[in-house]
């Protein structure tokens, strides 16, 4: 924003009768999604012309530090970064220790689901199979009424053990 809209939307505020009565606090709306209540703010301390790098500027301080972290991450921050570590690769760590501590929690899971599955499919097959093979090794002898599930059912153990039928 350039200061001259600054001035403009100041002068406008001041118009107001209603503050001109009360003389507002100046302050700057802290983001903070999903909060309730009261908008969250930080009062202005001072205003001032920037100098050499930030010529051309006016810059606004705050009369705390602006930030949604908690007072103990600030620290914590600060200790990571006097010991020459980076505190959001300590962050994404941390997030990605636990999600692979959820993966290995749905792979268990997932592995105990296959290997049930896989004691059913072998005990079908078993159920099904009369013990007669022709050359080729398929089943021949007494046709069995839905040799077609058997099939499938050898094939997805096949698949599951990682070899062929």
């Amino acid at each position: 924003m350039k200061f001259s809209r600054f001035f403009e939307l100041i002068t406008a505020i001041w118009a107001n009768k209603i503050n001109q009565r009360r003389d507002p606090e100046v302050t700057i709306i802290i983001h903070s999604p999903g909060s309730v209540g009261v908008t969250p703010s930080v009062e202005v301390e001072s205003i001032e012309a920037g100098f050499d790098w930030s010529a051309g500027q006016v810059l606004i301080y705050p009369a705390q530090p602006l930030t949604t972290l908690t007072p103990d991450q600030v620290a914590d921050i600060t200790t990571s970064v006097r010991k020459g570590q980076s505190w959001h690769a300590y962050e994404a760590y941390k997030k990605h220790k636990a999600e692979i501590a959820t993966a290995a929690t749905e792979y268990s899971k997932v592995a105990g689901q296959r290997d049930e599955l896989l004691i059913a499919l072998e005990a079908l097959s078993a159920a099904c199979d009369t013990g007669e093979r022709d050359r080729d090794g398929k089943q021949s002898g007494v046709v069995i009424p839905d040799k077609h599930a058997v099939w499938a059912a050898r094939e997805a153990i096949a698949r599951v053990k990682g070899g062929i039928v």
